[in-house]
């Protein structure tokens, strides 16, 4: 296994610096990938140790102090719990990754697996508020969360500034009717990922092929030298220093974006208002390989449900807190969370045998070996 370089491995870093070399992005050639690699790796590469960390709790009794049973009292105000104890009950508006696509961990099937079958569970077997695009002047709107994009019509390449710019001038040209034009948030770019896909993004959001890396408008969370962003050839999320000039802009139209997760929890639950998906509070400390984390929470059963299942990337993505890091996730509803990697339940585009992770240490995606053993944390949904 490689190392990894603002959350990507060796061998994607090397790819990638290929492939910017041959589609002309001089400041790469230059430097020579240079300003994928500073002296802070050590900090970043937490999650990467097989053995992991244990984080300590910060929250002391909280689980006790807001709320079970059917009073179901959450923090931040709370969404009131199920019955009993149960986790709430509310409709999912994240978007799910339109893939089908499985893996048994050496090949790509041709079907997925069915309920009684090894490696039921993955991000293929569940369609859940599966997102359709409609394109109408120069613009490209998501069905789930109501976003409309840019259509990208050129391959310019920019620093994270000229992307600000690029998109202020799509404002000044009121592209699609839109006089608010901005560079998404992480969160909104990493919305519209498709891993069932050759490369990031749908096809309707470009009128070329898309490549490199797309500009968000989210500094990390210790260091604002860098920003949040995808590589369209895998659809890792990573960040690059925003002085580097061979990146890209898709741009999002509305004056504010979208927020981080609104949590409630109970003692074995939370709630991401914002998505409407309820986590595993704790994680299981015990780490798998790809397909027992797929088994254990499809077997799981916890606050009175047992339909929980692993995540999917996008899932998982979805309860990183952009203004944290190590844990990149809020300690007061997830006590004790680890900076770790975890298994989610999408196989990485183009290689059956590996898995995509998120990790926890700072946010980025990774692809390891579905033999490996690393975490889980399991999520449900009534959507």
């Amino acid at each position: 296994m490689g190392l990894t370089l603002h959350g990507m491995s060796s061998g994607m870093v090397a790819s990638t610096c290929a492939a910017m070399t041959l589609v002309g992005l001089a400041a790469f050639a230059v430097l020579g990938c240079a300003q994928l690699i500073d002296a802070r790796w050590d900090e970043y590469a937490t999650g990467e140790d097989a053995g992991g960390t244990t984080g300590t709790s910060v929250s002391t009794g909280a689980a006790g102090a807001h709320g079970d049973g059917g009073s179901g009292g959450g923090g931040s105000g709370g969404a009131g719990g199920g019955a009993g104890g149960g986790t709430p009950t509310v409709p999912v508006t994240w978007p799910d990754s339109p893939t089908r696509r499985c893996s048994d961990g050496a090949i790509v099937l041709e079907a997925c697996p069915g309920p009684s079958e090894p490696f039921f569970g993955q991000d293929g077997n569940y369609e859940i508020a599966v997102p359709s695009y409609t394109e109408d002047d120069g613009t490209v709107k998501d069905s789930v969360t109501g976003l409309t994009w840019e259509k990208v019509m050129e391959s310019g390449t920019f620093t994270l500034q000229g992307a600000t710019e690029h998109c202020t001038t799509l404002s000044a040209d009121q592209v699609g009717g839109i006089a608010t034009w901005r560079l998404p948030t992480r969160r909104e770019l990493v919305s519209i990922l498709d891993f069932g896909h050759t490369t990031a993004f749908p096809d309707i959001f470009f009128t070329s092929t898309q490549d490199s890396f797309y500009w968000s408008a989210t500094d990390v969370a210790d260091d604002d030298s860098f920003a949040w962003g995808v590589l369209a050839a895998d659809a890792s999320v990573g960040f690059f220093q925003k002085d580097m000039s061979g990146a890209r802009a898709l741009c999002v139209g509305g004056e504010s974006g979208m927020e981080s997760p609104d949590l409630s929890f109970g003692e074995e639950w939370v709630l991401d208002r914002r998505t409407g998906l309820v986590w595993e509070r704790l994680a299981s400390l015990t780490r798998f390989i790809w397909s027992g984390a797929l088994a254990h929470c499809e077997e799981l059963t916890l606050a009175g449900k047992d339909d929980w299942r692993l995540p999917s990337a996008k899932e998982l993505f979805s309860i990183v807190d952009d203004r944290r890091s190590g844990p990149a996730i809020d300690p007061e509803a997830f006590p004790g969370a680890p900076s770790d990697v975890f298994w989610s339940s999408t196989p990485a585009i183009g290689s059956a045998d590996k898995a995509i992770l998120v990790n926890f240490t700072n946010g980025t995606s990774q692809d390891h070996s579905v033999r490996d053993r690393r975490l889980t944390r399991c999520v449900r949904s009534d959507g």
